[in-house]
């Protein structure tokens, strides 16, 4: 399970590969319109509101209009595994060989 954001109707997580918000009426599933792969970890939300997941071999972001792009990932590097936002302007990236990226958001 991986999770996002602070408590209440802005947290996000991923379980079973599925990310989930949590909205005023409960857990909704998350739409990723093109994307089917399993989600492996969510990061965010930044001061923007945009938050960033894991979807089979890609890393993508969500702005605040709910609006879904891939990130450029370095060539040659294994498939993304997890993320990491230690602050706004920094998305870390660990891939499956254990390097860890920094990814322009």
């Amino acid at each position: 399970m991986s999770a996002a954001g602070p408590r209440g109707e802005a947290s996000w997580a991923a379980l079973g590969g599925k990310p989930y918000a949590h909205t005023a009426s409960g857990w909704q599933e998350i739409d990723l319109p093109g994307y089917e792969d399993k989600v492996a970890a969510i990061a965010g939300p930044t001061a923007a509101d945009c938050r960033y997941l894991i979807s089979g071999e890609e890393v993508l972001c969500c702005d605040a209009a709910g609006g879904w792009r891939p990130l450029p990932l370095p060539e040659g590097g294994a498939p993304p595994v997890d993320l990491c936002l230690p602050h706004a302007a920094e998305l870390l990236c660990l891939d499956g060989a254990g390097v860890v990226w920094r990814l322009d958001s």
